[in-house]
């Protein structure tokens, strides 16, 4: 298991160097070619949307890993009363 946790968490960090580089890139090219600073700020604020989505994601899947680690037995219907109650 201590395998996939430091694949997910190396999936992360190159998620945000590849955010950082792409932004370093797109602000170049929007100081090489100023006509197109628009489409430019979309990639931008895109590139944004798509970080903090991933970064959402993986805070999300490791809150519910968590929280499921404590369950009784793992048992499906266990599971899904809890999240039955959860939701109620």
């Amino acid at each position: 298991m201590p395998i996939i946790n430091d694949m997910g968490t190396a999936l992360l960090w190159l998620i945000r160097v590849g955010v950082v580089l792409r932004i370093i890139i797109l602000l170049l090219k929007i100081m090489a070619d100023t006509e197109s600073k628009d489409t430019y700020g979309k990639r931008i604020k895109n590139i944004l949307i798509f970080y903090i989505l991933a970064e959402s994601i993986y805070q999300i899947a490791a809150i519910v890993k968590k929280y499921f680690s404590g369950a009784p037995s793992g048992n499906i219907h266990e599971i899904s009363q809890i999240i039955i109650n959860l939701l109620t």
